[in-house]
């Protein structure tokens, strides 16, 4: 299979490029980069939602029911209604720990992120397409990207993941 290929498609927007897909598709579209924005509330902690009360996303020892966090995730609204949903388990200056549930066939769309990335599936199957090669990530495989590859994800079945990126540099 061919890998993902990328070229500028001119025209004064450098965002916008054209890719050729692996299997021989091509779309036309803006670069995505999944950043850290400047935030509105100190370092570690959540700012509560209708779904979800605030919460602290840091300490010195944090420990995680996945199974119990996933079951929490899957009765929120943005599930029933959707294809996905997250929740932040840790996040501190450079480290973040997400917790995603993912419906059989949602996608999320090529984008890359500045920092390491590693993907460890904890129900379900999902496949990773990055510019080198497809990655099929069964429950208790982990994939690790260097910054910013290039990736997008598929869920093949329901499933889950740990996201972890590290070494992110926040926006001031």
């Amino acid at each position: 299979m061919r890998p993902m290929t990328r070229r500028p498609l001119g025209g004064g927007d450098p965002s916008l490029v054209a890719v050729d897909r692996a299997d021989g598709s091509r779309l036309r579209e803006k670069e995505h980069c999944v950043s850290i924005p400047p935030r509105d509330r100190p370092l570690g902690e959540t700012s509560g939602s209708g779904q979800r009360p605030a919460r602290e996303l840091s300490g010195a020892a944090m420990d995680f029911d996945v199974v119990a966090e996933l079951a929490t995730l899957q009765q929120e609204p943005s599930w029933q209604r959707g294809d996905r949903n997250a929740r932040t388990l840790v996040e501190t200056d450079g480290f973040r720990l997400v917790l995603m549930g993912l419906k059989v066939g949602a996608q999320i769309r090529e984008h890359h992120t500045p920092g390491w990335v590693s993907i460890h599936t904890t129900t379900g199957h999902l496949r990773v397409r990055t510019a080198g090669r497809d990655v099929d990530l069964p429950v208790n495989h982990v994939l690790v990207l260097a910054r910013d590859e290039r990736h997008d994800v598929e869920a093949l079945e329901d499933s889950s993941f740990l996201l972890t990126v590290a070494g992110l540099r926040r926006e001031t």
